[in-house]
């Protein structure tokens, strides 16, 4: 299934997502994990240590003197991106997860799994949307990787493919998801908020 920008969202989804306004009546929020400490950690290690690595690779490179090297200039530029992009995106994960702390102190959240009358909005961090229309769900389930390290997983099936969630991003299940989808489909059953 194909991820969309929050500024291309269709209606309703959009409305759901303003963070100014209270939610439409009938629509579930439920919440994606806030983790400030971990993401924290996950910054400064091994945020840091690609970091380190970037600088040790970089350094040993230039006073060898084989940077002049085409093969090891694209070495070095490939080691760059890696050694100094990780630790940008730990950064960026991190100020994400502090944004939606404050939001969801405020009142405010519109990150994790939406759900109203019009379908299912997963949205687990700015611009990463994954709008459903209600005819187009078909479930939500949980699989695991398998194997004695195998990644436990959410799992998300429309008529259109799937979502694969990490289900430790979401303080929801599968069995409350098909729950809340199926509250907003039986007609009279209001949804309630739980930001």
């Amino acid at each position: 299934m194909r991820r969309t920008r929050d500024r291309n969202l269709p209606d309703p989804f959009r409305a759901w997502i303003n963070p100014s306004a209270p939610l439409p009546n009938g629509v579930i929020l439920l919440p994606r994990r806030i983790d400030v400490p971990l993401d924290a950690l996950s910054l400064v290690y091994p945020g840091l240590v690609f970091l380190g690595m970037g600088v040790v690779i970089g350094s040993l490179i230039i006073k060898s003197g084989a940077w002049r090297e085409p093969a090891a200039i694209a070495f070095l530029l490939l080691t760059s991106i890696l050694c100094f992009g990780a630790p940008f995106w730990f950064a960026r994960r991190l100020w994400q997860t502090i944004r939606a702390r404050q939001e969801q102190t405020a009142g405010a959240l519109r990150q994790g799994v939406l759900i109203g009358r019009e379908g299912v909005l997963v949205r687990l961090s700015p611009n990463r949307c994954y709008p459903i229309s209600m005819d187009q769900f078909v479930e939500a389930k949980e699989w695991s990787g398998g194997g004695e390290e195998g990644t436990d997983h959410l799992e998300i099936v429309t008529s259109n493919g799937s979502i694969n969630l990490i289900p430790h991003h979401v303080i929801a299940g599968s069995a409350e998801i098909n729950q809340a989808v199926r509250s907003a489909r039986s007609p009279g059953k209001r949804g309630m908020s739980h930001s």
